[in-house]
Parts: C-alpha cells; sequence; structure tokens
C-alpha cells in the first residue's frame, strides 16, 4: 500500500451522473420525501366512505389527461386499470410555485380550481402561476395527514369529497367545514423511474404513446435537474 495516496480526486468519476435507462426495482414505496419538489407520488385517502377490506388503497386519480373542467378528478383504487387510464394518471408531483402535476407526461398537466370544480388543465409558465393552480399540503397534526388547501379570493379552501358521493368528482370546501374527507390525505413516494412502476423511457406506455427519452426527462427536471 503506498504511503502517500494521491489528495486529487479522479476527474472521471465511477458512477454515472445520469440514471440507469434500465432501473432497478424499489423496495415499498416511502411515506418521506427527500426533496420539498419534484418527488413522484400517490395522493391517498382514508376517507371511510371507501371500502379499505384486504388492504385496498384509494387514490386521487385524473379521469384522463385531456385538459378542460370535463375532465374530473376523483378518487378510484390505487391498482385499478381502464383503457386510458392507468397508473400514470395518479402519479402526481408539485413545483417551486405550488402546483400539482401528473408527473409521467410530456407536457405536464396541474390540478386546477374553477368555483369549487377541481379538473386538469394546463400548467403554468416557469415562475408564474395563479391562485386557482396554487396548492400547499397542510399537516393535519393527525399522523402523516394532509389538508390541500389553496388560497383563493381570499377564502381558504380544502380539496375534500362529498359525502354520499365519494365516486364523483373531487372538490373544494370552505376551510372550517365539518366534512371529515378533507383531513384525510397523505401522500405516498416512491413511484420515480427507480420504483416498482418505472417510467419506461422512450418506450409506448400501455396507453399507446411514447414515453419521454431519457434526456427529455433530465432537461424537464423530472430527475431534480435541468432548467
Amino acid at each position: 500500500m503506498s504511503s502517500n495516496p494521491s489528495k486529487t480526486p479522479s476527474d472521471t468519476p465511477s458512477i454515472s451522473q445520469f440514471p440507469s435507462e434500465s432501473p432497478t426495482l424499489s423496495v415499498a414505496p416511502s411515506t418521506s420525501p427527500t426533496n420539498d419538489h419534484d418527488q413522484v407520488f400517490q395522493i391517498r385517502t382514508t376517507y371511510d366512505g371507501y371500502d379499505f377490506t384486504n388492504n385496498q388503497t384509494w387514490c386521487l386519480t385524473a379521469e384522463s389527461t385531456i385538459v378542460g373542467v370535463l375532465t374530473k378528478v376523483f378518487v378510484r383504487k390505487c391498482d385499478s386499470v381502464f383503457p386510458g387510464r392507468n397508473y400514470r394518471h395518479r402519479l402526481w408531483s408539485t413545483n417551486a410555485v405550488g402546483e400539482i402535476y401528473l408527473a409521467t407526461l410530456r407536457e405536464p398537466k396541474c390540478l386546477t380550481t374553477i368555483s369549487r370544480k377541481l379538473y386538469l388543465d394546463n400548467c403554468g409558465s416557469g415562475s408564474e402561476t395563479d391562485d386557482t393552480k396554487k396548492f400547499e399540503f397542510v399537516p393535519t397534526g393527525v399522523s402523516n395527514h394532509t389538508y390541500i388547501e389553496q388560497e383563493k379570493n381570499g377564502n381558504i379552501l380544502e380539496i375534500g369529497l362529498e359525502s354520499g358521493r365519494e365516486f364523483a368528482r373531487s372538490r373544494l370546501f370552505k376551510f372550517g367545514t365539518t366534512n371529515p374527507s378533507i383531513a384525510k390525505w397523505y401522500r405516498v413516494y416512491g413511484w420515480g423511474p427507480e420504483s416498482k412502476y418505472p417510467l419506461r423511457p422512450g418506450q409506448p406506455n400501455p396507453d399507446g404513446i411514447l414515453e419521454p427519452t431519457m434526456e427529455e426527462l433530465i432537461e424537464s427536471g423530472y430527475y431534480g435537474g435541468g432548467s
């Protein structure tokens, strides 16, 4: 062994700076993010209007990826797959301006509100967005549950579910409502490319649409890099 090891690090690191295009499978998803933004997660609910037998889980899900007020955002089983709707419709992320967006699309689509309705729309531009697209996950103080809160027109509003209409469109309720569904949301992380539901860069997804290439994912900031 040399008694005078070099103090100059190699200019060529042995570990690649870029993610593998063939990610390995992960252990169970985490409920603790590593960064504030750009983490991929499911938004689940423990609202007792749903059937949780056999460890069934329920997720906030986009009806489709088409923007517009007709595209509902509702709660469905986290493992359910329908023609044109699969795991990609319930994988969300956030950005620095407070938008919540579908994370696995070539052009991300954001949760947006009009009046009390919740739907998908195009995201804002860069550092600019409006109050209808801004949300905050606010801890309820119970376990890992949060409110999904929006401040609009001087009012504080929360995403929730109408009692007796749990399978209808999710909507906003005014802060202070006695509706318990607003306090039942929690996030589960770990659905990035390294997870058990990996993106397959450049390959057709179950909808028959090509996923973004690895280069596009890096440039878009999906891995925490890019502009």
